[in-house]
């Protein structure tokens, strides 16, 4: 982040700030110096009225006389008694000159003069005029020290206002700073960083929101870095279980991962086949220690009443069981409940997992081992299960059963039908062929969606099956397009139509043609 930059917040905020106070100070020292210019002026007014007035008092009788001594003399009295006074002068009502003071003319005085002149009056009768020229300058020097006082003042009162409203910008925009830095380090991906809550107010809402906005990202963060690793370690266990059919292989693999990857221990797996229950599978806390499986021990038919396992075969989610019934040699501590999940294949059991997590707490878990019975369990079933059992007890197209509905109620609110396009091959591929026709499928897959981008949903099942929903299309409206399109690899697999609502009006009705015709 740049520091210092001309427009930073607490630059226009003091820049906005010192504006307003300027133009405060300005108007407000104007009007000061009106107010006390005109207050000046007032006065040399006032001064004027009363000489008129006094001079009206003792020199009415000396004017109607005209008697020019006295009145010299008054007139001499007066500019001497006030310094202000340049020239001072008498006229009669008809504005005749009868005395001035001094007696030199008064042309060439026009440099900080100013004249006044008033009546001279006594009740309702006017005697005469007088005019007085008084001297500014010390009018235009009080002015002038008016003008530097409130100059002084104002530069105090500016400067004062200044400091307090930088000081105010850089208080009021640090919360501000520490969030942008805050920010710039939590887009560089550190989600540790926190920032002070200054207040209460606005900013300090803010700042409390951004907290707890990293701290969730963090969080999640680390949601996420654990399901990654989880997946990653699922992943490569599915690559390992698709490049082999050997059933040892496959359980001893399944059962490395639940205790070296998740942290379980000891863990077992018993199937049913033939409806007789068993041992297939069995990991200890110590890898080298002996297996009833090897032993010869424990591998009899098992007894799931006996072994408290009968509930859970009712359960569809990973339940708490108690181990005192299981047999010593599996391992498992007595006293501490350890995990169950029933492992299925559509509504069949086949068989259960039994895992005791290393740690105090099961939340996570019972995740991981929800997680790892859904996702390597099917591999398991598919290595023990025979093609013509596996093909029996499970439904490819089940588990979109719901998403297919929703799209044909839609379809439905709009009145139009829906189409379902199946490419299949004929039978299951060799372990040798699996890459090509995985290949061939990824690139119908594509081309198909690239091709009716209108299609809602394409599901692939395995290697042998590839549904396409596509919603707007009848029956012959889908005969048009697909003979139209040019799809790679698709003369390697038979393709069926089918139209909702004619063909089936349901997922359910679509599947069970699905599956009687396979």
């Amino acid at each position: 982040m740049r520091k210092g930059k001309a427009f930073s917040v607490a630059g226009k905020l003091a820049l906005g700030a010192t504006t307003l106070v300027l133009a405060t100070i300005a108007v407000t020292s104007f009007l000061q110096y009106r107010q006390q210019s005109a207050a000046l002026e007032a006065s040399q007014e006032r001064t004027a009225s009363l000489l008129a007035t006094s001079v009206s008092v003792l020199a009415a009788q000396d004017i109607v006389k005209r008697d020019i001594a006295n009145l010299s003399i008054s007139l001499r009295r007066i500019a001497q008694n006030n310094p202000s006074i340049t020239w001072i002068a008498i006229f009669d009502a008809n504005r005749k000159l009868l005395a001035r003071y001094p007696e030199q003319t008064t042309r060439g005085l026009t440099e900080n003069i100013r004249p006044i002149e008033q009546e001279i009056r006594h009740g309702q009768t006017r005697f005469g005029f007088i005019q007085i020229l008084f001297d500014e300058t010390p009018l235009k020097e009080a002015r002038r020290s008016l003008i530097r006082t409130t100059l002084m003042t104002a530069l105090i009162l500016f400067l004062a206002a200044l400091f307090l409203t930088l000081t105010w910008a850089k208080i009021f925009s640090k919360p501000i700073e520490n969030l942008a830095e805050a920010a710039e380090k939590v887009g560089e991906g550190d989600l540790t960083v926190q920032v002070p809550v200054p207040s209460q107010d606005e900013i300090g809402l803010l700042s409390d929101r951004f907290n707890n906005m990293v701290s969730q990202l963090n969080a999640s963060r680390k949601r996420l870095e654990q399901m990654l690793n989880e997946l990653s370690t699922l992943y490569s266990v599915s690559r390992v279980i698709n490049s082999t059919s050997d059933r040892s292989e496959i359980l001893k693999l399944n059962l490395e991962t639940l205790a070296t990857g998740f942290g379980f221990s000891p863990v077992a797996i018993l199937i049913e086949q033939n409806r007789t229950w068993s041992l297939a599978a069995w990991r200890g806390a110590d890898p080298e220690a002996p297996s009833p499986l090897n032993t010869g021990k424990d591998v009899s038919p098992l007894d799931l009443d006996r072994l408290n396992l009968k509930g859970l075969i009712e359960s569809d989610s990973v339940e708490k069981v108690l181990p005192n019934a299981f047999p010593q040699t599996w391992g498992f501590e007595p006293d501490k409940p350890c995990l169950g999940v029933t492992l299925r294949s559509g509504s069949t059991v086949v068989g259960i997992l039994l895992a005791q997590a290393a740690g105090e707490s099961t939340t996570e878990a019972d995740q991981i081992l929800s997680v790892v019975a859904s996702q390597i369990a099917p591999p398991i079933l598919i290595s023990i299960l025979t093609e013509k059992e596996m093909e029996k007890i499970t439904n490819p197209y089940r588990y979109i059963a719901q998403r297919i509905e929703a799209i044909q109620k839609r379809a439905l609110d709009f009145g139009v039908p829906v189409s379902a396009v199946v490419f299949e091959t004929e039978r299951v591929p060799a372990p040798g062929q699996a890459a090509e026709t995985e290949k061939a499928f990824d690139a119908l897959d594509r081309a198909f969606r690239k091709e009716y981008p209108e299609t809602a949903l394409v599901v692939r099942y395995g290697l042998r099956q590839f549904l396409a929903i596509v919603p707007g299309w009848d029956k012959a409206e889908a005969r048009r397009s697909l003979m139209r399109a040019e799809l790679p690899h698709s003369d390697s697999f038979t393709t069926r139509l089918f139209t909702m609502p004619d063909d089936a009006r349901s997922a359910q009705d679509l599947f069970a043609i699905l599956e009687t015709r396979a």
